[in-house]
């Protein structure tokens, strides 16, 4: 059994939704560029492991 429940948003709720959803992005933006930054430490990480003090 599904219940459809439709609530309607006034102007203040909207504005508090939209910073919230900008909030989100700019934590899952950082989240991506923390990740990012781990994969690269990883790749020189293992890059080294490999063919360590072969000059680059």
């Amino acid at each position: 059994m599904s219940i459809a429940v439709q609530q309607s948003v006034d102007d203040a709720g909207q504005r508090e939704l939209q910073a919230l959803v900008q909030a989100f992005n700019v934590a899952l933006e950082r989240l991506g560029e923390g990740y990012n930054t781990r994969d690269r430490c990883l790749a020189g990480a293992a890059h080294e492991l490999r063919a360590p003090g072969v000059p680059r």
